[in-house]
């Protein structure tokens, strides 16, 4: 298993392309042995179907979060079922482009596209110190948190920074119609946070602790942290709200 921890060091999408090289050749490795042994093999969706499960297997052992798991499984069925219907070759194209728009945040940031929610919006406007507060949503995605922010509070600043092209777009034409509100595209790791006096993050598990200390040397003192589903790691929260059963907002007050 050297080989499989070595491959931590790739990027995310590095090792689950690596996982998928492992799991095919094992796969085959394994037909071959029932065939030369049987004389006979597994059928064809029985052999993608295997080896999906062999590289969501993979993956884990290559450090990939939990959400690459159906990725991984689907990824191989996905591909020969879209061969089987001839699709114009242009039609892949304009969906490679789609998702990678989409999910940009996934491949560089560690941060997939999440969607909070109507509840989580509520839990979070309740966290606002002042009616003219200044707020940013960090990796703002289509910007729904914003909207109902700069409903429920219209004096604030409600402000948003998104790194994937077509979430950000979204956003951005939602924010025209709110003159409080302001998205802008970009890295959030290049964003100042000193003149926000609340940071709100949905982020995932892997940057929490570059982002717990980036929001430590930069947020002043009286400001408010927030994430979305994702604690600092042994850093305990000043509070933590449950917006649905199970479901929390960590909120960190500097």
């Amino acid at each position: 298993m050297g080989s499989v921890s070595a491959g931590r060091w790739l990027p995310p999408v590095a090792r689950a392309l690596l996982a998928h090289v492992l799991a095919l050749l094992l796969a085959l490795l394994l037909q071959a042995a029932l065939v030369k042994a049987a004389g006979q093999g597994v059928g064809f969706d029985i052999l993608l179907l295997g080896e999906g499960l062999l590289a969501a297997w993979f993956g884990v052992r290559l450090g990939l979060a939990r959400w690459w798991i159906p990725i991984q499984l689907l990824l191989l069925p996905a591909l020969v079922g879209a061969a089987r219907l001839a699709l114009p070759p242009v039609l892949w194209l304009v969906a490679f482009v789609l998702v990678l728009a989409l999910f940009w945040n996934a491949l560089h940031e560690r941060a997939p596209l999440y969607l909070s929610g109507r509840q989580a919006w509520h839990a979070l406007a309740a966290q606002v110190l002042r009616p003219d507060a200044r707020l940013v949503d960090l990796g703002c995605g289509f910007g729904g948190a914003l909207v109902h922010l700069a409903k429920i509070w219209p004096a604030a600043r409600c402000e948003g920074i998104e790194s994937a092209p077509l979430a950000f777009a979204i956003a951005w034409l939602r924010a025209l119609a709110r003159p409080g509100m302001q998205v802008r595209f970009g890295s959030f790791w290049t964003l100042d946070l000193a003149p926000y006096d609340l940071v709100f993050a949905y982020l995932s598990p892997q940057p929490m602790v570059a982002l717990w200390l980036k929001v430590r040397a930069e947020m002043r003192p009286g400001s408010v942290f927030v994430s979305h589903s994702f604690p600092v790691p042994d850093v305990p929260p000043g509070t933590c709200v449950e917006f649905e059963p199970g479901r929390f907002l960590y909120v960190y007050r500097l």
